[in-house]
């Protein structure tokens, strides 16, 4: 009589059960599992280290280009209102403006092109910035060998001609290590179309001349800076009626900086009289001949210094009209302001860098590379120090892909632990240090979803790390012949 064999469905542990056996076989082997966290933590934390001042860097060199913008605002207007661009700086220009902003409609009514043509020149145009910024950061004996001696937007002009495009070209094939920004259809498509948006181009520059030729008309014994004061008035009529775009808030701020600039160019002309040098070289401590204006504003940054000085000026009749000493304090400490904004952007100027950025990616990964090694190297020993344990779980119906599932499980946990930890020590450790290097303008270049963006990603790069560093060692203890694995000691 046959009998019955009844094979029931291979038992399974649940997700829930098989984390607490991971976590337990953690807490046994803690040493082991310290090592590995270590690792992980310090793989991390250079990797958040260099990216998050990277990220910091980046911010407030953002941060700073606007405020030192917002600041020269009277100098830039100044600029505007007394020549036309060049046609490169008119390509950046235009290229980074936004549709329908204020360089787009201004743009327009210099050029009087209709809607549609704008649009597309503005696309050409955004092409062109691209392309000369392409050229500009190519070293002399590769321009020359592309270009020969054309730089800026006279490249594209040489380009048009058939024989310097076929020498271009070779000279493109034969340095392998360059590429265009762009495919190489639409670089030949932009050249055949830049004869006609050099034209628009030109043509917004004689608007902006007959603008500015206006603007000068209108002038009378004042100074475009002194007229500047009045941009909030009948001056800001004029410039509108010119064809400039000038909203009332931007008015405003033009009219109060002009003034503020020029009461600090009059402040400053007093030093140009010998009595207040000497006052002030008796101060400094200096020589009169080594009295400097860049010396003048820290000297009367407060309130107390600022009436001294004062006062010297009105000794000898030379104290601007309506000047307080609060005003001439605050002045001060907005010329100390941007002068610490401009020396803040040289020092975070190699964030552009791209030869730093190429060594900073090296790091990152060779750090990764030793982390990976280091990892595998103590899941490797967790495995040999596990030779038992394992024929154990074997003998008693775990699978393969079980004792696989187990040991990954566990590198990830230990992923979590030490890629959490690393990331904060990282961040910690670029923020203490970009404190140190830019102090209180850091604050306002912190972008918190950037940075806990950055973490979440770092913390995923650890459990990955982990994760991918035990697949070799989850394999080799997967397929352990449990009768072999029970005879190691």
């Amino acid at each position: 009589m046959a009998r019955t064999i009844d094979i029931k469905e291979q038992p399974r542990l649940g997700i829930a059960r098989t984390l607490a056996m991971t976590f337990n076989g953690m807490r046994h082997r803690v040493v082991r599992s310290i090592i590995t966290v270590m690792v992980i933590t310090v793989a991390i934390a250079f990797m958040m280290n260099t990216v998050g001042e990277s990220l910091l860097k980046h911010g407030v060199a953002q941060s700073i280009s606007q405020r030192i913008l917002d600041m020269r605002l009277t100098s830039r207007w100044h600029a505007m209102l007394s020549q036309p661009p060049t046609l490169e700086a008119l390509i950046s220009r235009i290229a980074d403006a936004p549709t329908g902003g204020q360089v787009m409609i201004q743009s327009q009514r210099f050029s009087d092109l209709d809607d549609d043509r704008m649009y597309a020149l503005h696309a050409t145009v955004t092409q062109a910035d691209l392309y000369l910024t392409w050229f500009e950061r190519l070293n002399y004996g590769q321009r020359r060998r592309l270009a020969h001696t054309a730089s800026g937007s006279a490249i594209f002009d040489r380009l048009g001609s058939a024989q310097t495009y076929a020498r271009f070209d070779r000279g493109l094939s034969a340095m392998t290590s360059l590429r265009l920004p762009t495919q190489r259809k639409p670089f030949d498509d932009f050249l055949v179309d830049w004869p006609m948006t050099k034209k628009e181009l030109t043509q917004i520059q004689a608007g902006h001349q007959r603008a500015v030729e206006r603007i000068a008309r209108s002038l009378t014994d004042d100074t475009l800076m002194d007229a500047l004061c009045q941009a909030d008035g009948a001056f800001g009529d004029v410039i509108r009626d010119a064809g400039f775009e000038l909203d009332d808030a931007i008015a405003v701020a033009l009219s109060q900086q002009g003034m503020q600039q020029a009461m600090a160019t009059t402040v400053e002309a007093t030093l140009a009289h010998l009595p207040v040098r000497q006052a002030m070289a008796t101060k400094l401590d200096l020589l009169p001949g080594e009295v400097e204006v860049k010396q003048l504003w820290p000297a009367v940054r407060h309130r107390r210094d600022a009436r001294w000085f004062l006062d010297i000026l009105a000794t000898h009749n030379m104290a601007p009209n309506s000047l307080t000493a609060d005003e001439l304090a605050a002045m001060a400490r907005r010329k100390q302001i941007e002068s610490a904004l401009i020396m803040a952007s040289r020092a975070g100027a190699d964030t552009t860098d791209d030869s730093s950025h190429g060594r900073l990616i090296w790091l990152v990964i060779v750090s990764m590379v030793v982390c990976v090694v280091g990892i595998t190297n103590a899941m490797l020993m967790t495995v040999t120090q596990r030779f038992r344990e394992i024929a154990t779980l074997k003998c008693l119906g775990a699978l393969d892909g079980y004792i696989a599932t187990a040991f990954i499980l566990e590198a990830c946990m230990l992923g979590v632990v030490g890629g959490t930890i690393g990331a904060l020590a990282g961040t910690l450790i670029a923020m203490m240090r970009m404190f140190g290097e830019f102090g209180r303008l850091l604050e306002s270049a912190i972008s918190a979803p950037s940075l806990f963006g950055v973490i979440g990603l770092a913390i995923a790069v650890g459990v990955l790390l982990a994760a991918v560093a035990t697949v070799l060692p989850a394999v080799k203890a997967a397929r352990l012949v449990p009768m072999q694995a029970m005879r190691v000691e």
